[in-house]
């Protein structure tokens, strides 16, 4: 689960929606910190381990107090 060239696309059966679905990791200001790309048939709780994956060891060694929607 990482960006793809486009190629990657999916149905989110909740929704009826094909395409993709960005998941994203902020600071408390918004900035972003880290991306992953998946098809919309991927649900949130499986590519959260992928986006916190993507954020640097050293600096975020554990997030203490990650909110997901």
């Amino acid at each position: 689960m990482t960006a793809t060239d486009g190629g990657d696309r999916g149905l989110d059966g909740g929704k009826q929606v094909k395409g993709r679905e960005r998941h994203t990791a902020t600071d408390t200001l918004g900035l972003l910190l880290a991306l992953v790309v998946t098809g919309a048939r991927v649900d949130d709780a499986r590519a959260a381990p992928a986006v916190l994956r993507q954020l640097p060891a050293e600096k975020y060694p554990r997030p203490r107090l990650p909110w997901a929607d």
